[in-house]
């Protein structure tokens, strides 16, 4: 009775790879192992090879997924709200500068019409 061989995921690897490269290389190892051992008749081994290739492609999306969604968010976020200030120190103290700057360029432009009409 002739086995099927097991899928070994190469395809998905290579994108892993190309999507977050530390755990795409352990994917495409495990990915490469599988048709060799089946040829050599190691049917398990190329199980595991496969099963292996497989978790390492799941997690390299996940990874990936993560890396790149969060920082987009971020920036939707900034671009929703764009006068929304985060941190401490400098930040808040420029954003308090702006507004005590507003506020004396108004009263010195209140003080100039007083002047000129009086």
């Amino acid at each position: 009775m002739t086995q099927t061989p097991p899928r070994n995921y190469l395809g998905l690897a290579f994108l892993t790879s190309l999507a977050f490269f530390p755990v795409g290389a352990f994917a495409i190892k495990f990915a490469l192992q599988v048709n060799k051992k089946y040829e050599s008749g190691d049917y398990e081994g190329a199980v595991l090879a496969s099963e292996q290739a497989r978790k390492f492609c799941i997690m390299g999306i996940l990874v990936s997924s993560i890396i790149y969604i969060i920082p987009l968010l971020g920036i939707g976020y900034f671009k929703l709200f764009p006068n929304t200030y985060i941190g401490f120190g400098s930040g808040n103290k420029i954003a308090n500068l702006n507004i005590e700057c507003d506020i004396i360029s108004s009263l010195k432009d209140k003080n100039l019409k007083k002047n000129n009409n009086g």
